[in-house]
């Protein structure tokens, strides 16, 4: 009965021996499970260990097979390397160890442990810490810098710290970043700085000299940035630099740049621009390479099309557009008459319209008109000037309607948007026509060749002549076939406009009367009818003086001058368009109340055979008398070209004539 108890008390005595021990766990401060009891070289260090359970309790101090020490109660330690360590227990809960030199031999990279034991049962451990020493040389840093590295998706700042000196017996190396006015969590580290020797190597006990360095993201808030690194191991904070950021604005476009339309086929040098700090990287969408967009020769393909700027700034892009815009000169793209591209020929008495279509393009739109070269006078305008985005042609028409004779002639489509040169395209339109007259005035004879000038409408030029006499009392139809009449025109001032002249050549007393011409061309004819005098030569004015003219030879003279005035008056009329009241003539038989009323022509006076006498001996020959018809110009005809210059190669510019042989029947 009595061992039973003796067995009892003894279980009951374990017991509460480990449940001491579990309850009352000496813990070692300055370390941790991860963490090594760092202890500065060569310097003075303190190891404190903690929650002693009881206090009779004994602590001991080793170093893996080296004894510090023990101590049993407060104040009273027993330490046995005082070259070493020294221990102290000032209460009963806490003892330490005092460290005098920590060497990198003596403590590098070994463990340190205190443990508890009752005074009873020394030998056996209630509890114990330990841990391993790291015996260090703290950090000696150089000036750090920070700058900014350009990289992919995002822009960093780039740390970097000089190592001058460090150690540490276990390896244990680090550089961390923290911003310098702010507290909390860092930005950048570096566990693995590159030091020489290897920090891997522990063995190798000698200092370590090397750098560390760390990227983190740029920020993309304008303003100056600094930060400071903390080295380990000893801690060593230092500043680490700083570094100024001014985030840019939208980009804009520099020098260069086009505001308004740009000619074809010139250059466009156009530089983007985006401050910022640090620098975007600015560039084109077709060409990142340059800020500067470069298109040498721009076409008007080239009109509205974007050109986009990028500015890239670390994770951000900023954009602006140059919308270029073309302008170019114009170009006649069509000239029609009647919708054909070509020279037109329609006949008067189709009473057909001619239509004049011109179209042309340009930017701005041209300007354009319809001119009848003849006399300069514009037909249409269709003012330009307006700036579109769409390719639309511009369109200037006009209809001639009834076409007549008169509207033969070159007509010209003007196109001009101020970029170059005028575009010109000229047209030419032909209105054949049946002769039409003016009116013939009397043609006095007095025994030598005279010749009157008449203005004739007719297109084209007429080629066939065909006398009639009708004798003194108009009641006669006999043809002529002699030669004492001839006729031939050639085209003047217009090629609508014929200049025929009559010639009478040999006649007698008894050819004095009246006659009829019925002139044609290739679309008809009309009849024409005239009064033919005869004066008896004076014999008094035929004697010479002094070499004089003969009086014939004056009367000759005096009835060409009179004549030609004669051939004034009636272009004079016709360019105002008077009608002539005794005009008459019949079209292939048919009767026009405006041009074919039947009439004869009044006779002209003849000036005294004394004043012909008087005149020079010279006759005026046909090409003087056709010469004078330019006489009939007005003073706004200068520098007008004439249209018949332009038409001859379509129309028989040549002297056409037809002579009669033979004698009158």
């Amino acid at each position: 009965m009595s061992n039973m108890f003796l067995i009892a008390l003894w279980l009951l005595a374990d017991l509460q021996t480990y449940l001491v021990r579990d309850c009352s766990a000496i813990v070692m401060s300055g370390c941790g499970a991860n963490r090594p009891l760092e202890m500065v070289e060569n310097t003075q260090n303190n190891v404190t260990c903690t929650d002693i359970g009881g206090t009779d309790w004994i602590v001991s101090w080793d170093r893996e097979l080296l004894q510090f020490g023990t101590c049993d109660a407060v104040n009273t330690c027993d330490s046995r390397n005082t070259a070493i360590a020294v221990l102290s227990r000032s209460v009963y809960s806490n003892t330490t160890m005092t460290i005098k030199k920590a060497t990198r031999q003596a403590f590098g990279n070994r463990v340190v442990r205190c443990s508890t034991q009752r005074p009873a049962s020394p030998t056996v451990v209630l509890s114990e810490d330990s841990c391993t020493v790291d015996v260090v040389v703290p950090a000696v840093l150089s000036a750090g810098s920070v700058e900014v590295v350009m990289t992919s998706p995002s822009w960093t700042l780039r740390a970097n710290t000089t190592i001058t000196t460090v150690f540490s017996s276990q390896g244990r190396y680090s550089c961390v970043w923290y911003k310098e006015s702010q507290s909390g969590a860092s930005v950048g580290s570096d566990t693995s700085p590159s030091l020489s020797p290897d920090a891997s190597n522990t063995s190798d006990l000698s200092n370590r000299t090397g750098w560390c360095s760390s990227s983190w993201t740029m920020p993309l808030t304008s303003g100056t940035y600094s930060y400071v690194v903390v080295a380990s191991p000893g801690g060593t904070r230092q500043s680490a630099g700083s570094v100024s950021i001014e985030r840019p604005e939208n980009p804009s476009l520099g020098s260069g740049c086009p505001v308004d339309y740009v000619p074809e086929l010139s250059a466009v040098t156009c530089t983007c621009i985006s401050p910022g700090s640090p620098p975007g990287v600015i560039g084109w969408s077709h060409d990142m390479s340059s800020s500067v967009l470069t298109l040498p020769n721009v076409t008007r393909s080239d009109h509205n099309t974007n050109f986009t700027c990028d500015v890239k700034w670390s994770s951000l892009t900023l954009h602006t557009t140059l919308n270029l815009r073309v302008s170019y000169r114009t170009k006649i793209k069509a000239f029609n008459l009647n919708n054909m591209a070509t020279h037109l020929t329609v006949n008067e008495s189709d009473v057909t319209s001619v239509s004049l279509t011109c179209r042309s393009d340009g930017r701005p739109t041209p300007r354009m008109q319809l001119v009848r070269t003849r006399d300069g006078s514009v037909l249409k305008t269709v003012t330009g000037g307006s700036y579109t985005d769409v390719d639309d042609d511009t369109v200037v028409d006009h209809v001639i309607s009834p076409a007549r004779c008169e509207d033969t002639g070159t007509y010209m489509c003007v196109s001009d948007n101020q970029l170059g040169p005028e575009e010109r395209r000229a047209l030419s339109l032909f209105v054949n026509c049946v002769p039409r007259r003016a009116d013939l005035p009397t043609v006095d004879y007095e025994g030598r060749p005279v010749h009157l000038s008449v203005n004739m409408v007719a297109f084209p030029l007429p080629e066939t002549f065909t006398f009639v006499f009708h004798g003194p009392g108009n009641n006669l139809s006999e043809p002529v076939t002699s030669g004492i009449l001839d006729m031939h025109c050639k085209n003047m001032l217009a090629a609508y406009i014929a200049i025929c002249n009559i010639t009478a050549k040999t006649m007698t007393s008894t050819d004095a009367g009246f006659y009829s011409v019925r002139i044609g061309n290739s679309v008809g004819n009309s009849t024409v009818t005239f009064e033919v005098k005869y004066f008896e030569e004076d014999p008094q004015a035929m004697k010479s003086s002094s070499g004089g003219l003969s009086a014939g030879a004056a009367v000759g003279v005096t009835l060409a001058l009179v004549f030609v005035v004669v051939g004034f008056v009636v272009v004079w009329m016709w360019r105002r368009h008077w009608v002539l009241p005794c005009a008459s003539s019949s079209v292939n038989g048919s009767s026009n109340t405006e041009y074919n009323q039947a009439a004869v022509s009044p006779p002209v006076s003849v000036e005294p055979k004394e004043q012909q006498n008087a005149r020079s001996n010279e006759m005026p020959d046909d090409d003087q008398q056709a010469s004078n018809q330019y006489d009939i110009l007005q003073l706004q005809d200068i520098g007008v070209r004439s249209d018949y210059a332009e038409l001859s190669h379509y129309v028989n510019s040549g002297m056409k004539s037809a002579s009669r042989t033979g004698k009158k029947q």
